[in-house]
């Protein structure tokens, strides 16, 4: 008996992917080079109030000086204000950059153009929330905002970079002078001066989020976190304690990317942190920004995913000689970096036997991870030397601490992908008994990687609209497309709650689509050489099997390779470029090089799965449509050396059924009877 194709070689279906949402902040910060940050000042030199000189290279078309606090600014236009929605003209930002919106900031239009008017803002505090300003409303979040004209003055017609300029707001209180610096746990300490006039503070932070009020006090200064040193003895508690979860900047951090394989969305957006002076009115008046590379000096939380890829585990034990000298921590602006680490000298109690506590330098995080030995002894001596390897690596350590490189890939992120959502217009035959089935053909044949699935689906479950399972209509796409190249070649993954089929492929785009062209070029220079137009039917299909047997020899070294679980050495093996292009192939290579012959010769035709009687094997044959019947052929027993060349040739089911038995993976189940060979 010819042996079988591999088993399982068509991609199965995955479990429902689930997330693990370890940070809860939805805005990402735009990382800044990292320097030595210690008593940076905002605006030192230039005193406590902006003015037109200050901002004099900054490109601006016009600054207006001293705005009152509740005044707006108007913007004139040559056009009627009216023919576009003042929103989709004017925009106010806190930054040059034009980045962060004002959330103080109200556009409206006016006879002549459109004018910034200040509103009372809201900002969350805990589980209430505060008003910003008093109930007329006032400018408080920035001492210069920026104006965004995003029409032409003249004509009102959108335009690709606005003009921009800018007003500054002379507080009735000075903006205080901040020193901000990071000490020995991690703690960012922002320090300032009583500033007069102010009868309180406040520290707000501004993202896509909304405004939230981090610290409001009476006295000057502000601690990044108040959180005592946290003991961390499990993986569970070392992903669920943050050190500066209030100020984490990003909704996935490098070390929680690695958690999953995809994920929907990973949005940026720059974040600000502003410090304000506070009058008798609860009125914002000076206002001074925390410098933005702030979150990338601040840790944040254990590394988890980092610390196993270096074979370190909190639940475990592990080799006393692996005891690390440095172990990674996630920052609050997501990047991952190694901390030194200082032991404690006695061995203490960890998963049932003994372990090695340390603090992580430069946190407020202590770790226990478990050890193989056998007594208390042994323990202390393997605390000792990771003790001295941990000296050495604190000496050598970078400032700031350098980056960890990540050995597995990060998850995808959907929202960053190309996902194909239409059928692609391709060159060569595509199949489906459904037009699900033709869409994921097409897919298949054109190579994208993500495919979105919404139009077809019905559901977050995996039955598309038409009734069919989705791993039915998978498979039977991979099968019946040759020009495919899929079968053994393409892994898959369904997203159920983003309907989005993600499809990997063993082999490169280049390398699959000069695959495709040589065996496009040999089918049609193939048939144009054995096939005639006064051809019958029953004659093409004749010619097409001779033809298979005069080129193409059973590929039993693939076979073999396959048993031992390593059939990825002959790749081509599995698919029709194997009997076409190379002479040699399983019964799938014969299968599919019948069927995408067949295409050419203009006959019906599909390729089936199943098992040979004789033993179980896995087999693959081909039914073709002759003279108004289904009949079976099968190429590849024909090419068997004791049969004769047309033994298995336009047979009925009734007659292939003392040699084989179908499965139902080769096509949509209910659909497998409409190729009834009777």
């Amino acid at each position: 008996m010819t042996p079988p194709p591999p088993g399982g070689a068509a991609p199965s279906p995955r479990p429902r992917r689930t997330r693990r949402s370890v940070l809860t902040a939805l805005v990402t910060v735009v990382a800044v080079a990292l320097g030595t940050l210690a008593a940076v000042r905002f605006w030192p030199e230039r005193g406590p109030w902006l003015s037109a000189e200050d901002l004099a290279d900054q490109g601006l078309s016009e600054v207006i000086e001293d705005v009152p606090l509740t005044d707006s600014v108007p913007v004139p236009v040559d056009f009627d204000p009216s023919s576009v929605p003042a929103d989709q003209a004017l925009a106010v930002y806190l930054d040059r950059d034009l980045t962060v919106r004002a959330p103080d900031a109200q556009i409206a239009d006016t006879a002549d153009g459109y004018a910034a008017t200040p509103q009372t803002s809201t900002a969350w505090a805990g589980a209430g929330a505060q008003q910003i300003g008093v109930e007329s409303g006032s400018w408080g979040f920035a001492q210069v905002y920026y104006l965004a004209l995003l029409v032409d003055p003249g004509t009102g017609e959108p335009v690709e970079e606005p003009q921009v300029s800018a007003f500054t707001v002379r507080t009735p209180v000075a903006a205080p002078t901040l020193d901000v610096t990071v000490d020995d746990d991690g703690v960012g300490q922002v320090g300032w001066q009583p500033v007069d006039g102010a009868t309180g503070y406040r520290v707000l932070r501004l993202g896509s989020d909304g405004v939230r009020v981090l610290h409001s006090e009476t006295d000057p200064g502000w601690a990044t976190t108040e959180q005592p040193i946290t003991s961390l003895a499990s993986s569970w508690s070392a992903q669920s304690e943050h050190q500066h979860e209030d100020l984490v900047t990003v909704r996935y951090s490098d070390d929680a990317l690695r958690g999953d394989d995809f994920i929907e969305d990973n949005p940026t957006d720059q974040v600000t942190y502003l410090v304000q002076t506070v009058t008798t009115e609860n009125r914002a008046s000076g206002v001074a920004t925390v410098p933005t590379d702030l979150p990338a000096r601040l840790p944040d939380a254990v590394a988890v995913h980092a610390l196993a890829e270096l074979g370190l585990s909190l639940d475990q034990p592990i080799d006393p000689g692996t005891l690390p000298a440095q172990v990674p921590v996630s920052m609050a602006d997501g990047r991952t970096r190694m901390f030194p680490v200082s032991y404690l000298a006695e061995p203490v109690s960890a998963a049932g036997g003994w372990g090695a506590s340390m603090t992580v330098d430069g946190t407020r995080f202590r770790l226990t991870i478990p050890i193989t030995s056998a007594d208390v002894g042994s323990a202390q001596q393997a605390i000792q030397a990771a003790s001295e390897r941990a000296d050495q690596a604190r000496t050598d350590a970078a400032d700031p601490p350098a980056e960890y490189a990540y050995q597995q890939p990060a998850a995808v992120v959907l929202s960053e992908v190309e996902i194909s959502d239409t059928a692609p217009e391709v060159p060569y035959p595509v199949h489906g008994t459904t037009e699900f089935v033709r869409f994921l053909s097409a897919q298949l044949i054109a190579g994208k990687q993500y495919v979105d699935l919404s139009a077809y689906m019905a559901g977050r479950g995996m039955s598309a609209t038409d009734g069919t399972d989705l791993w039915d209509a998978f498979y039977e796409a991979a099968y019946q497309t040759p020009m495919a190249l899929a079968y053994a070649r393409v892994d898959a993954v369904y997203l159920p709650d983003q309907q989005v089929l993600v499809l990997t492929y063993a082999d490169s785009p280049e390398q699959r689509a000069a695959d495709q062209a040589a065996l496009s070029a040999t089918v049609q220079d193939t048939v144009a050489r054995i096939i005639t137009p006064d051809m019958s039917e029953t004659e093409r299909v004749r010619a097409i099997n001779a033809h298979l047997l005069s080129v193409a020899a059973y590929d039993d070294d693939a076979y073999d390779a396959q048993l031992g679980g390593n059939a990825d050495a002959y790749p081509q093996a599995w698919l029709p470029t194997g009997v076409l292009l190379h002479g040699t192939g399983v019964c799938v290579s014969y299968a599919s090089a019948f069927q995408a012959l067949a295409d050419a010769a203009g006959l019906d035709s599909v390729m089936v799965t199943g098992v040979a009687v004789d033993g179980g094997e896995g087999h693959a044959w081909n039914k073709v449509w002759v003279d108004g019947a289904w009949r079976v052929v099968d190429s590849t027993w024909n090419d068997s050396p004791w049969v004769g060349s047309e033994r298995f040739f336009l047979q009925t089911d009734a007659q292939a059924a003392a040699d084989r038995s179908e499965d139902q993976d080769w096509i949509v189940d209910a659909n497998q009877p409409m190729y009834a060979a009777g």
